[in-house]
């Protein structure tokens, strides 16, 4: 059932035998989540992790949608490879689409990730979130994915990338577009976060306190637990409908 506020788009990269509670924490019902991520090895991975995979089908079974991850490398990993991964998720019955990281979002790539895209709805992907991390120089990325996040990085990044939008961007609906921010140590900052994408037409949006040192880094390696009750709360609290100035 689709939330009828504003929901956390989760990419928790952590194995539940290093937090069990983060994951625990995804499977309350009630929480207002659009998806969470599933991530193996920056992928399925050869052979299923019965430990991960649990705790996926708890959350699953919570009522939150879960998807796969997939790395398309700025459009250097081949479609074949993109099914392949595609395939040994949908196979093993947990995921309900795809999460496709690391996607190109100049004009020139928009064409080969249509091509992608169509292979993942062949294949069974039900909800497709393409993670440009930036908005896209071409506004046809949102015509082919479900959701795509326009915005990854920090706050002081999201308060310039959040005053500098592309006027086209008003015209899609906001459930449309994810915001990932990381490094967020504050509740005080979280709030003006989630302010921020609510105010920019934002619904989906999720945000930690671990800092992105580098490639080698991860950034999404559990749940601001300083905050996250507050998090959900307030999330919780903005209907999906209307947004400020968006379409209704």
């Amino acid at each position: 059932m689709a939330l009828t506020t504003m929901g956390l788009g989760v990419p928790l990269y952590q194995h539940p035998g290093l937090d069990a509670a983060a994951w625990d924490a995804l499977a309350v019902p009630g929480t207002p989540l659009q998806w969470v991520v599933l991530n193996q090895a920056s992928g399925p991975g050869a052979s299923e992790d019965s430990v991960l995979y649990d705790a996926g089908r708890s959350v699953k079974a919570s009522g939150t949608p879960v998807l796969g991850y997939i790395n398309h490398g700025y459009g250097s990993v081949v479609d074949f490879t993109v099914f392949q991964q595609a395939d040994l998720w949908i196979a093993r019955g947990i995921t309900d689409g795809v999460f496709l990281d690391q996607v190109a979002a100049n004009s020139a790539g928009v064409q080969a990730v249509a091509t992608t895209i169509q292979g993942l709805r062949k294949r069974g992907a039900r909800h497709i979130v393409l993670n440009c991390g930036t908005v896209p120089a071409d506004e046809r990325y949102l015509q082919i994915a479900d959701q795509v996040v326009t915005f990854e990085g920090t706050l002081p990044d999201y308060r310039t990338a959040m005053a500098s939008q592309p006027a086209w961007l008003r015209e899609w609906k906001p459930e449309r577009t994810v915001h990932l921010l990381h490094g967020v140590t504050t509740w005080a900052d979280a709030r003006e976060a989630v302010l921020l994408a609510r105010a920019s037409g934002c619904h989906t949006v999720f945000m930690h306190t671990s800092v992105y040192t580098g490639p080698a880094s991860n950034p999404w390696d559990g749940l601001p637990t300083a905050y996250w009750q507050d998090l959900t709360d307030l999330v919780g609290s903005f209907p999906a409908r209307p947004a400020p100035g968006w379409p209704r």
